[in-house]
């Protein structure tokens, strides 16, 4: 009997913002969505035919809902009970999206779907007064690479940015949903993309974290080092550090067991890094 993995994970919405942080739903290798309390490790719940077995390799949050994919293409949302926080008792049966996954992102109430080098957009509700199938023609332009990462920055709302295994940075508008810009990143893989204000910080497959300056044409690069020994996994750039911290960050997790934090604002290198243990799944 195949062991059960984690494939996907991410924080749980809360009723009250303090409350924010607290729980967890994973999603397993066979279609298991469980949810954890994050102090205590305790499961608190589990829906084990959320995906009939199905690899479930994305988890989105979007508001008050939480949104999965398995590999196969299917997808759910899980809508809010009486609490205003989703349940695992409650979802919404969905069209399917393409089959494969290659990247996903929540942009709006949209939900931007990669496979390969084709890009489709769609819009999920839980009453379905909206057409699921926002756009669901392929997107892709000429002589770039498979999909690998996303993101969009505050500074460019319209702009929709997707990095590309061989080191291009394709521009997409929100409106029209037509290709604006393609940029020639780099000659190496790009395994991730963050938004930092008008900055777009790209981790590569050599370990390398480059910050973009997209308000200029063509982009300067602000800074760059060498983040991590290994492939950049991900980036994600911390929404809360502002109030909660009194700084910008942002935190780059490498192939090499470091989760890194760095300042966001470019002033210091960096603000601290933890080792990440390597937890055997049963």
């Amino acid at each position: 009997m195949e062991p059960t993995r984690i494939l996907s994970v991410i924080f749980k919405p809360a009723s009250n913002v303090e409350d924010e942080g607290r729980r967890l739903w994973l999603g397993s290798n066979i279609g298991e969505l469980a949810e954890v309390d994050v102090n205590t490790g305790d499961v608190l719940a589990t829906n084990n035919n959320a995906h009939l077995r199905r690899e479930i390799v994305k988890i989105h949050r979007h508001l008050n809902e939480i949104w999965t994919i398995d590999d196969t293409g299917g997808f759910t949302l899980w809508g809010p009970d009486e609490t205003g926080t989703p349940t695992l008792m409650k979802y919404t049966p969905s069209p399917r999206l393409y089959k494969s996954h290659t990247f996903s992102m929540v942009v709006g109430d949209e939900l931007w779907h990669a496979a390969g080098k084709d890009i489709r957009v769609y819009h999920p509700t839980i009453d379905g007064s909206v057409n699921f199938n926002k756009h669901p023609e392929a997107m892709s332009q000429a002589g770039a690479g498979d999909i690998t990462s996303g993101t969009t920055i505050s500074s460019q709302p319209d702009s929709v940015y997707f990095g590309h295994m061989d080191g291009k940075i394709t521009i997409y508008s929100r409106k029209d949903y037509t290709c604006v810009g393609v940029v020639n990143a780099s000659m190496y893989r790009i395994s991730s993309l963050a938004g930092v204000g008008g900055n777009i910080w790209a981790g590569f497959s050599t370990g390398m974290v480059y910050v973009y300056d997209t308000s200029q044409t063509p982009w300067v690069v602000k800074k760059d080092w060498h983040a991590h020994k290994d492939p950049v996994i991900k980036l994600h750039a911390d929404p809360s550090s502002c109030w909660s911290l009194d700084r910008t960050q942002v935190i780059s997790l490498g192939q090499d067991n470091m989760l890194r934090v760095w300042d966001g604002l470019l002033q210091d290198d960096w603000i601290g890094m933890n080792a990440i243990s390597r937890v055997p799944m049963c």
